[in-house]
């Protein structure tokens, strides 16, 4: 469920990306007409339509930008195509079946194995006595075999009710009809019905696609400063999360520039969630992230860290999530905040030897006296009780 949850989460993020052009840097001809993409994506998705730079070649490679596409002159077809790149999967309810058996010839075209068995499969799904006719026209007229194979095998298990369809009969036309007879004789004097098999699909590569993007940053066009390293990103896929990171990428210059009120190991972990879905956040990048995602109208990112926050109280990290809870910003949150207190402050009094307050007495900031006084309190109202 979990896995299904977080690839339906990456997929939407990243159709997101595909149709926020903003920081495009790729554009694909189809015709007369230009689509707009993102080359990091499409390389490593899909590298016979952009290759992935050749570190190790020591030839010197144009670093191309346009790419013109003569295999397909339908740039809606193209963009089918795309919408599979950039997220693992296509919505055919808008299209035609004709449509279809196009795009199932584009993934062939360009080597993406799981988008034709997709394709195919929802046609073998999906057929039935309303438009059987339709699609084994359409799979006739494109050459597709295996699609007519599917509409043939359905019309002889259905025989009676298919030749009853006056309508659907004008529609087929006398030659696929006689087709379609002549096969229904031959399993009735035979007795064999062999369906055409798809095989087993091919395997769903998106997140470790996504992985790969992540670290490698293949045509990365945007980098931050943060604890004297470098971190190169993408701006498409900031900006298409975060109007607040669109604006900032707008801004960087080429050479790159510092991000303050996060750390490096905080900042990693929002690129990792952004780019494939990785929840598995650390407590403590999750504490300062909880501010920095807030400031930044992450969302689902405040959402998961304010989670994992709740259930991550130790004693490495007990002092930092009652900062959290201590932030100006947490105030319209007040039932995360009582939470946090219930959990901390009996935590800290269970096992107060062995908690390092350092970090509360360094900073003695307005936040940290707060939560040193507010400890004060509750340690001396548990001392009393435990006197009675």
């Amino acid at each position: 469920f979990f896995f299904v949850f977080e690839m339906e989460a990456v997929s939407a993020g990243f159709k997101r990306v595909l149709l926020d052009t903003t920081f495009a840097d790729l554009f694909i001809k189809i015709g007369k007409e230009t689509i707009s993409a993102h080359r990091g994506i499409v390389a490593v998705r899909c590298p016979e339509i952009c290759p992935l730079p050749d570190p190790t070649s020591k030839k010197k490679i144009k670093d191309k930008t346009t790419v013109s596409i003569k295999s397909i002159q339908n740039s809606s077809i193209f963009m089918k195509v795309l919408e599979y790149i950039y997220s693992g999967s296509v919505n055919f309810t808008t299209m035609t079946p004709e449509a279809i058996m196009e795009l199932n010839k584009a993934g062939k075209i360009f080597n993406l194995r799981r988008l034709s068995y997709i394709c195919e499969d929802y046609f073998q799904q999906n057929i039935n006595l309303k438009n059987v006719f339709e699609i084994l026209v359409a799979a006739h007229k494109l050459n597709e075999p295996t699609v007519k194979s599917f509409c043939k095998f359905f019309a002889i298990e259905h025989f009676n009710e298919f030749v009853m369809s006056i309508e659907g009969l004008h529609v087929l036309g006398i030659d696929l009809f006689q087709e379609c007879v002549t096969a229904y004789l031959t399993f009735q004097a035979t007795g064999s019905l062999s369906k055409v098999s798809l095989g087993e699909p091919p395997a769903d590569t998106l997140l470790v696609d996504l992985q790969r993007l992540f670290k490698m940053m293949p045509y990365s066009d945007c980098k931050f400063f943060i604890e004297g390293e470098e971190v190169q990103c993408h701006k498409g896929i900031l900006g298409a999360n975060s109007d607040k990171f669109k604006m900032l990428c707008k801004d960087i210059p080429a050479s790159g520039g510092p991000l303050n009120g996060i750390s490096l190991d905080g900042f990693k972990s929002m690129l990792k969630y952004l780019y494939y879905g990785d929840d598995n956040i650390e407590p403590l990048p999750a504490c300062e992230l909880v501010a920095f995602a807030r400031a930044n109208d992450l969302r689902e990112l405040l959402t998961l860290c304010e989670n994992k926050i709740r259930n991550s109280i130790a004693k490495e990290t007990v002092i930092e999530i009652l900062e959290v809870a201590y932030q100006p910003e947490m105030a319209q949150k007040q039932d995360l905040v009582e939470e946090l207190k219930s959990k901390t402050f009996p935590f800290v009094a269970e096992n107060f030897k062995e908690i390092d307050l350092t970090p509360l007495r360094t900073r003695m900031n307005q936040k940290s006296v707060m939560i040193a006084a507010d400890l004060i309190l509750y340690l001396q109202d548990v001392h009393r009780k435990g006197q009675k």
